[in-house]
Parts: structure tokens; C-alpha cells; sequence
């Protein structure tokens, strides 16, 4: 039997063969600084912020997908195509069951385990004859891993590995809260070449929207890492500042629940100001920042 960090490895690997470099593009927008007096743990977003990403987001928060990715997906979880609509299929199909999922969920802002969402499509193209093959939960992750790769590459926010390491240096508690599948932490591992925790992420800190069934902007997702803060280091959200690229998904709630905001700014593709969304009406974070390199990001340390 392979035990489940063999498999991990394995996903790194293929996560790691398909990531190509990808820059960043500007935003046009000005840094601004403020103090973060008090701040003893800094949590923050993972797409358009630690990493540079194609989608500014989850490869699930996606609409359209495409079919040369999903032939790929399928051959990745040992699937043999037998119909040529295998893979127009998965391509009109995913974002579907998504969307199902989606709203026969009762939670304000719901999300998957794409696992599942996998899972379902694979038996069903096995069912019609369409692949041929064999389903299990290894096809499975390695054709989500794939597919999210392919559809949503990747690579480090310049800074990143840099910022974590000065803040962790100094004492921080650092943490994530991202709209993520199970995927997000291997891949984040293939590109960063370190696990979470050899990045000096505490785990205890990390919450990720397909765990929690929930995603950003909801408050919910916030809270087991609340409760730990709580819990196990005496801190409360006002000892903690939240840096994300997303004014909506990061700096709205994190400011509802009395935490510092920091907008990270440094990715055009991601940013975004939601400038005409009631819902950020009169938010104004406590620091801009442009990137995650020095001397911009030392608001933050």
C-alpha cells in the first residue's frame, strides 16, 4: 500500500514539471505605508499575493477551461481515451458540477473539494465509455493536479521566500487563509521547494476554503484560525494583520473581524479594488504595498 506522503511527493513532482516562470505585470498603483503597531501574526493570501497566477485566483473559480488541458488530465490519471468527447466533455462539464455543487449548498459563500467534483466526472466518463481505465482516489488527485496546473499556472510573487524568511526571523506568527483546494500546498511546495512549514508557516494557521466547505469573503473561513490564536497563543484578531490582493475577499472581512489589512498591490492580473462594489464602500486598508522585496514590503516587519 503507498502511504500518503509518497503520494504527496509524487504530486510535487508533477506539480513541479509543469510550472514555467511567470511574471508579474504592474498595477498602477501607489504605495501607501501606515504602522502596524501590535502585530504579532501576519496571515496571508496565496494567489496573487505569495504566488503570481495566471487566474488571480483557485483554477475552481474559473469559468471557461480548455480542452488540450483536460486531454492532458485525463492521461495523467492513466486514462485511456477512447471517445474524442472525453475531453470537451470534462471542459463543459466541471464548471457545471461547480456550479451545482455551489448552490445546493446552504453556506453564504460555499465551496468544494474538487476531489469530489473529480471523482464523479472520471466515473462518469468511465460509465459512457468514454476513457477507459481505472478510477481511484490516485487518478483522481493526479488529474486535478494536472488540470489546475495547465489552466492556472503558477510561480513565486518575487519576494515571497524573502518576506516569509525576515518575518519568521523576527518572531512572527505567520499563517494562511486562501480560497485553496487540496492542491494549493503541493503546488506552493513545487515552487517554492520547501513544504509549508520549512517556509515558516505554522499549520495551525492555515485555513483553506475547500476544508472548510466555506470561502472568502465569508467570516467563516476565518475561524479556525481565530480559535487557535485564541487558543494556543493568547492573541486576538487585532494582534493580527491580513495581506492579500483582494480588497473583497482578504481586506474586507479581515477589517469586519478587527484585524490590520494590508493590500498587496504587486500583480495587475490579480489586484483587484472592487472600487464599484457596495460592499467595499468607505474600506481603506492600513498599508499599500507593491511588492513583497525590500525596501516595500518592510511595513510589514
Amino acid at each position: 500500500m503507498t502511504h500518503q506522503p509518497t503520494r504527496n511527493r509524487e504530486l510535487v513532482d508533477l506539480a513541479r514539471r509543469l510550472l514555467r516562470p511567470l511574471d508579474p505585470l504592474p498595477a498602477g498603483v501607489r504605495a501607501r505605508y501606515g504602522k502596524l503597531e501590535g502585530v504579532r501574526c501576519i496571515l496571508f493570501d496565496i494567489y496573487g499575493t505569495l504566488l503570481v497566477s495566471a487566474a488571480g485566483d483557485v483554477g475552481t473559480a474559473m469559468g471557461s477551461f480548455r480542452e488540450d488541458a483536460a486531454a492532458e488530465a485525463l492521461f495523467a490519471a492513466g486514462l485511456e481515451i477512447r471517445d474524442g468527447q472525453a475531453a470537451s466533455q470534462v471542459v463543459a462539464r466541471l464548471p457545471e458540477m461547480i456550479r451545482r455543487s455551489h448552490a445546493a449548498s446552504r453556506q453564504d459563500f460555499p465551496e468544494v473539494d474538487i476531489r469530489r467534483i473529480w471523482a464523479e466526472l472520471l466515473r462518469d466518463l468511465l460509465d459512457r465509455r468514454l476513457v477507459s481505465g481505472t478510477v481511484d482516489m490516485h487518478a483522481v488527485q493526479r488529474a486535478a493536479v494536472v488540470f489546475e496546473c495547465l489552466t492556472n499556472p503558477v510561480w513565486p510573487m518575487p519576494g515571497a521566500a524573502g518576506i516569509l524568511q525576515r518575518l519568521r526571523d523576527r518572531g512572527f506568527l505567520l499563517g494562511l487563509v486562501s480560497n485553496a483546494q487540496f492542491y494549493t500546498p503541493l503546488v506552493m511546495e513545487a515552487a517554492f521547494g520547501s513544504d509549508l512549514a520549512g517556509l515558516g508557516l505554522r499549520l495551525d494557521l492555515c485555513a483553506f476554503s475547500y476544508a472548510c466547505g466555506v470561502a472568502k469573503p465569508s467570516l467563516r473561513i476565518f475561524d479556525p484560525v481565530l480559535r487557535a490564536l485564541q487558543d494556543f497563543y493568547r492573541l486576538s484578531p487585532g494582534h493580527c494583520a491580513c495581506v492579500g490582493n483582494d480588497m473583497l475577499n482578504d481586506m474586507q472581512p479581515a477589517s469586519r473581524l478587527g484585524m490590520r489589512t494590508v493590500l498587496f498591490a504587486g500583480d495587475g492580473r490579480s489586484l483587484r479594488l472592487r472600487e464599484h462594489d457596495p460592499r467595499c464602500r468607505g474600506l481603506r486598508t492600513d498599508a499599500v504595498i507593491t511588492s513583497l522585496e525590500q525596501p516595500h514590503s518592510d511595513v510589514l516587519t
